[in-house]
């Protein structure tokens, strides 16, 4: 009998194991498995995909994850991770961005999107909405700790298209994340067309304790908005949510934080620029922010150390710079950020 109790418990623990198992993104493929997987009907829901490294989606046109008809309704938990040169060129479709829809009760948190550009090349007409976000086209779900440094860019009439989702619906919230970088429209936007910085449309959904440090632009100067290009009647406005339309960087003394519940996912260490703590310490030798290491991270650096005027502000005090975590930036962070950029070294992680 005691075998046998044995035996069950083995067995359930092994089975347990493997699902488990399956719900860790390792590689290109994992992920691409759990995007097919959902695409056959498994919406995820009430379960947990964990990010276990960062992602390099160099040379692959994705495909989003979810659609209307089958959204994802999971938990993806990116644990601060980066999925680095994000691609979306959709070419007959109305829905761009790593995930397509996020069903109701569907979260995605502690995720960094870094590099590449999401876009609508051709919708299926003209006469009908699309969506466009960094980490989804629509969401009716949580977009919790999430950063996106890729280009957005719009396309023709009826768009809905922010820098984290395109479309935030009532059941919907956008809480603690940030853009950086672009978002714009190369044509022009008839009436029914929305850019925002964290959301193109935000459509009775929440967002608050935001940061968007974006170039918005756009034919529709007043359906341009720094955090979202269209609220909802019933919206509430967006709480501690920070736009800085000129890229500058800026102190914000800790006002993204909630003095109600002691907030401390922000990190202003830097004094300017907010971060998610998650990210910090992928972001340690990224000089120039744009969520990778490499040669132009030298060039920043090299400029920061000769105090050019076309640095913007917060990167002279960001601690990325400070490479080989000394008591200054100086020409030795140059030589430790090339050795890593070769491999000589391991990347230095902040605390």
């Amino acid at each position: 009998m005691k075998r046998l109790t044995f035996l069950f418990f083995f067995s359930h623990f092994f089975i347990l194991g493997v699902f488990a198992e399956d719900n860790i993104v390792r590689t290109v493929q994992d992920l691409m498995d759990i995007r097919q997987k959902v695409s056959e009907g498994t919406d995820y829901s009430g379960s947990t995909i964990y990010l276990a490294n960062d992602i390099n989606l160099e040379d692959i046109d994705w495909i989003p994850i979810g659609t209307e008809g089958r959204p994802f309704r999971g938990t993806f938990d990116g644990k601060g991770h980066w999925i680095h040169n994000l691609t979306v060129k959709i070419k007959n479709g109305n829905y761009a961005g790593l995930f397509g829809y996020i069903g109701e009760g569907g979260i995605v948190q502690k995720l960094g999107i870094s590099g590449g550009s999401i876009e609508i090349t051709q919708k299926t007409s003209d006469n009908v909405d699309c969506y466009v976000g960094g980490i989804a086209a629509y969401s009716e779900g949580t977009i919790s700790q999430c950063a996106n440094l890729a280009t957005i860019r719009g396309n023709k009439t009826h768009g809905n298209v922010g820098g984290i989702v395109g479309m935030l619906t009532e059941s919907g919230m956008v809480e603690d994340c940030y853009k950086w970088g672009r978002i714009y429209s190369s044509t022009d936007y008839d009436d029914g067309t929305y850019l925002g910085g964290i959301a193109g449309t935000c459509d009775d959904g929440t967002i608050r304790r935001v940061y968007v440090s974006a170039s918005i632009e756009g034919n529709s100067e007043p359906r341009n908005a720094g955090i979202a290009g269209q609220l909802g009647w019933n919206t509430i406005e967006p709480e501690q949510a920070f736009y800085d339309v000129d890229m500058l960087g800026f102190a914000l003394d800790g006002e993204l934080n909630d003095p109600r519940d002691g907030y401390s996912i922000w990190s202003f260490a830097d004094g300017r620029l907010p971060l998610l703590t998650c990210m910090l310490e992928l972001l340690k030798g990224d000089v120039n922010m744009d969520g990778q290491v490499s040669i132009a991270d030298v060039t920043a650096l090299v400029n920061i150390i000769l105090g050019k005027d076309n640095v913007p502000p917060y990167l002279y005090d960001h601690v990325a710079a400070n490479v080989n975590e000394d008591e200054g930036v100086s020409i030795a962070d140059v030589t430790a950020l090339v050795n890593i950029i070769l491999g000589k070294e391991e990347e230095v992680t902040s605390p």
